[in-house]
């Protein structure tokens, strides 16, 4: 029989009072555990620790699902041999943090931060915790979609169209009705007649309003560039990429709208991941392996011919076909001349209020402006009217001299030798613009004179000119 020596009365109580003590610590540990137990329970991360030999000693239960066994049968096991591409054994041997590496478990893809365990100085084990890739997504969407960044908002809408003529009428409506839906829309149309301002006000007129808008121009960089634009990169995917990667625009334009402006100068290469995104919904950054799922509407505009570069071989058709789902076409401003007067005078609002001129000077030449107005070709078209508006309101002091001072500020109004092509183009449109304007006043011509701000003279010349 196992004896104990009794030395005092003392003795007796320190012994009581050392067992006390030992049991109060126990429950104090045991409390502490069970606390742990319940925030790890609650965790819907998943999180394992193991010991110095890779023993699994700690699993809650967001883990256990990940792993596809129950907390018992994993508790005492290896776990690079219950998961081994989720080993710890580089991070036991090496003391060194691991943080959001990738890895395949079964039909999950988790997203593991590995840590080592080091209890004074000394290391006891290592954890590793896991986020679902699904999850992660899930989140980032939410906080994309309450995301508007100033700089990704759309200032126009379908009013600030200006123009009364069929043509532009008809623009409108179609685009009122690009709006009701998500599809994407190709909008065409030469440069400088606002195709980005018909982009905005479509996507100022739908449900995605208050999302953001983002707009590239395709032509304005080198492929290597754009590619990175549109669909971002990640850490170490090139040199000098950003730390950490970086989101493009799809990703940027999430819940909202894309612009793609100049598509038709978009590489073939680069179509054929732009005809990727448009179908899966999802793209993949430069350097990634795993898709970001996107909701974005993408509205492209082009002063291209793409059926011609589709038939030359320069642009997919497949891609062409996509994009073209809505199709809207902006009129060069030749063919709706009667739009100049209202133009003329939105741009000098426009213009004199951002300069900070009076634009009064211009009165006194206001009928010359509407005449050689129309009687030119404007290649550049309303992008071209604003910036001889511009001009004209800060040499305005020089207008008192009337067309003299017109003739030196805007020469192109003046050019007496066009081209053959261009001449006959600008007589094609004057003739369908006046017979429009013709049209529409029922065949008074004292009305149509009004209208187009030129004299009969003027209109009767044309229209010997032209028939």
């Amino acid at each position: 029989m196992a004896g104990v020596f009794l030395y005092s009365t003392d003795a007796v109580r320190e012994a009581i009072d050392d067992a006390i003590e030992i049991a109060r610590i126990g429950r104090i540990e045991a409390a502490r555990r069970e606390r742990l137990n319940t925030v790890l329970g609650q965790l819907t991360d998943g999180v394992v620790a193991v010991d110095l030999d890779e023993r699994i000693a700690t699993v809650n239960p967001a883990m256990a699902r990940f792993l596809g066994q129950p907390a018992d049968a994993l508790l005492g096991r290896p776990l690079s041999e219950v998961a081994p591409e989720l080993s710890l054994r580089d991070t036991l041997r090496d003391m060194r943090d691991e943080p959001e590496r990738i890895h395949r478990h079964g039909p999950r893809t988790l997203v593991a931060n590995r840590m080592p365990i080091v209890e004074q100085g000394q290391l006891t084990g290592a954890v590793l915790t896991c986020q679902d890739a699904v999850s992660i997504h899930r989140v980032d969407r939410h906080l994309r979609a309450r995301q508007t960044p100033r700089e990704a908002q759309a200032r126009y809408e379908l009013a600030h169209l200006v123009g009364a003529s069929p043509a532009m009428q008809a623009a409108k409506a179609r685009a009122e009705h690009c709006a009701r839906s998500d599809a994407t829309v190709l909008v065409t149309g030469e440069s400088g007649t606002g195709k980005e301002l018909l982009a905005q006000g479509i996507h100022n007129s739908g449900r995605r309003r208050r999302q953001p808008f983002v707009a590239i121009n395709c032509a304005a960089f080198p492929e290597s560039l754009l590619e990175g634009e549109l669909f971002g990169h990640e850490e170490g995917a090139f040199t000098g990429a950003r730390r950490g990667g970086r989101a493009g625009l799809f990703e940027a334009a999430h819940t909202g709208t894309l612009f793609l402006d100049e598509i038709g100068e978009m590489p073939v290469s680069l179509q054929t991941r732009l005809l990727r995104v448009l179908q899966e919904r999802e793209i993949v950054r430069v350097g990634a392996t795993e898709p970001t799922p996107i909701d974005v509407r993408v509205i492209a505009a082009t002063h291209r011919d793409l059926p011609a570069r589709v038939a030359a071989g320069a642009f997919r058709s497949d891609l062409y076909y996509r994009l073209a789902i809505l199709g809207l076409a902006l009129p060069p401003l030749r063919e709706r001349l009667q739009d100049l007067p209202l133009l003329f005078a939105h741009l000098l609002e426009k213009v004199a209020t951002r300069v900070g001129v009076s634009a009064a000077p211009l009165e006194a030449v206001w009928p010359d402006l509407l005449a050689l107005g129309s009687a030119y070709d404007w290649p550049g078209n309303v992008r071209e009217l604003e910036n001889i508006v511009e001009r004209l309101v800060v040499h305005g002091d020089e207008l008192a001299r009337g067309r003299d001072a017109l003739r030196e500020l805007v020469p192109e109004w003046f050019a007496t030798a066009p081209s053959a092509a261009l001449g006959d183009r600008r007589r094609v449109a004057d003739l369908r613009h006046v017979r429009e304007v013709l049209a529409a006043c029922n065949g008074d011509r004292a009305l149509a004179c009004e209208t187009l701000g030129i004299s009969r003279t003027t209109l009767w010349r044309r229209l010997q000119d032209t028939e």
